[in-house]
């Protein structure tokens, strides 16, 4: 009988292949090779698929959903800042995302408020 490690993290191995993934992506999206760019994030959310991990929020949002290219603001694509929206627009595909502005201030409003007696 082999012994449990306490306190291991359930699959490193493929969050370790995930983020190698990642890094290399987003090294050859700068570099003249983008279509190894776009190979490898694909073979990124394929593994997650196949295997049923869930990608950090952070990490989806810099992935185009069409093409599967990195998305580095001014390099491989364009940002609009509204009050209320990002606007994130690929330069390949012309593909556009839309993410809401956290409301920070209502969330501080609603923190400050306490019950008075």
């Amino acid at each position: 009988m082999g012994k449990k490690k306490d306190g291991g993290i359930p699959n490193k191995d493929i969050y370790d292949r995930m983020n190698f993934l990642y890094q290399a992506a987003t090294l050859y999206s700068q570099n003249p090779l983008k279509k190894y760019s776009h190979h490898l994030s694909s073979q990124l959310k394929s593994v997650s698929k196949k295997l049923v991990i869930r990608m950090d929020p952070s990490i989806k949002r810099t992935i185009c959903k069409k093409c599967d290219g990195v998305l580095i603001p001014g390099k491989t694509c364009e940002l609009d800042v509204n009050e209320f929206l990002v606007n994130v627009v690929c330069n390949v595909c012309q593909h556009s995302k839309r993410f809401p502005i956290p409301r920070l201030l209502e969330k501080e409003l609603t923190v400050d408020k306490q019950p008075t007696e």
